[in-house]
This record gives C-alpha cells, sequence and structure tokens, in this order.
C-alpha cells in the first residue's frame, strides 16, 4: 500500500517576483508552528526518549461533519509518522540552521539536517566540498532530543538558586525511578522542565539573524506536562 505523504500548509505565500528573485524567511511547517485555535496536526513528543514512530505522537484535528464548533482528534499510524517526520520543517524548505530556544533553559537547540556530508577531494588545497540538505521535522526532534540529554555541568549547576536546584533535583529523581536507573549519570538538561517534557509545539519566530556567520531561523520551543 503507497503511503500518501500529508501536506503542510504553506505559511509563506506570494506571488513570483521579477529577478532577481527575494526568497522569503522561511516559516514552521503547520506540524510545528501553533496556530490558533486548533492546528489539523499536532504534535505530542516526549524529549526524554529518542525520536521514533513509537515516542511521537502526531494527531489531525478534524471538524464536526455538523459544521459545528466541535473537533476531534485521531491519532496517525507509524507509517504515517515515519512520513511526516521526513518531511522538511519550515516552508519553504531551508538548509539554514534553526536555532531553538525556551524560558524554561539557557541552553539553545542548533538544529541542522543530519545528512548534511563534507567530502575532500585529494591534493586539493581548496576546503572540502559540503553536500547540504534541508532540514526535516525528525532533524528537529533529534536536536532537541540531544540537546536535552546533555548531563549539567558543575559550572552550570552552581548558577541555579536554592528554590530552583530543588525543583530539578525532584524531576531528575522522578525520573531516574521511572526509568529504573540513571542515577549514577547525574542531572541532565531535561530535568530543567521539571517534569514538562511533552514538546507541543515550536512557535516560529519571524527573524531571521546570522549566527557563527550562518544564517538561522528562530523558534521557541512549547513544553507541557
Amino acid at each position: 500500500m503507497r503511503i500518501k505523504k500529508l501536506k503542510s500548509p504553506c505559511l509563506v505565500t506570494g506571488t513570483p517576483t521579477p529577478t532577481p528573485r527575494v526568497v522569503p524567511p522561511a516559516g514552521f511547517t503547520r506540524l510545528f508552528d501553533l496556530p490558533s485555535p486548533c492546528p489539523p496536526l499536532s504534535i505530542a513528543y516526549d524529549v526524554s526518549y529518542p525520536p521514533s514512530p513509537h515516542t511521537v505522537i502526531i494527531s489531525r484535528t478534524l471538524d464536526d461533519t455538523d459544521g459545528g464548533s466541535k473537533h476531534s482528534k485521531i491519532s496517525l499510524s507509524p507509517e504515517m509518522i515515519t512520513s511526516t517526520l521526513s518531511e522538511p520543517a519550515t516552508v519553504p524548505p531551508t538548509t539554514s540552521q534553526l536555532v531553538l530556544t525556551s524560558p524554561k533553559f539557557s541552553w539553545e537547540v542548533i538544529a541542522t539536517s543530519a545528512r548534511n556530508t563534507f567530502t575532500g577531494r585529494p591534493n586539493a588545497s581548496s576546503a572540502s566540498i559540503a553536500i547540504v540538505h534541508h532540514t526535516t521535522n525528525l532533524d528537529v526532534l533529534n536536536a532537541i532530543h540531544m540537546t536535552l540529554a546533555t548531563r549539567v555541568t558543575a559550572e552550570e549547576w552552581g548558577i541555579l538558586g536554592a528554590r530552583e536546584k530543588k525543583r530539578v533535583m525532584r524531576a531528575y529523581e522522578k525520573r531516574c525511578v521511572k526509568a529504573d536507573g540513571g542515577w549514577d549519570e547525574g542531572v541532565r538538561r531535561v530535568d530543567y522542565l521539571c517534569g514538562k517534557t511533552m514538546l507541543v509545539g515550536i512557535e516560529f519566530v519571524k527573524d531571521r539573524w546570522a549566527k557563527g556567520g550562518e544564517q538561522a531561523e528562530k523558534g521557541k520551543m512549547i513544553f507541557e506536562l
């Protein structure tokens, strides 16, 4: 059976412009951007676990048949989730860095395509050739998980106040009890979420800026219990 890919509506639209063409900044797809009140696609992903069709829940919002205000959600199958995660994370697709932030912690999540490769040329003094691909939804989720799975340093821990340390320690203990292990690995960045580890969306920040000499798109992560 052929899997039909879900097409997210474009957030950036317009008529063709004369040459030279001005490319508008990318906007996150409807999978991540959170319009109001009910997006056609919504995500629920516990960032404590690596992203996969078994840890990511993607739902489609449907209006009732009577045209009223009621809505219902149906979860996509693992096959459809795999297809959706392989879609570009932005519209139009971008090869720029995606820089994601949250008011719950100070670290930035830098998402780029995992398929980017660099191949050197023998006996050549020039820099290696870069094969750059667009960033997918799965690339974004992987970047979030890997960033938050990083162990907190002593310097980072020392910045926290006493009350913040207690909240983070409670989250660390609950996480280890739930996982039946991990005590020796110490506090992770994910513990700074204090249990609110469910990523429910990313709000696109309509700003394009340069980070380290490269163009980057900005977004804010939304977490809930």
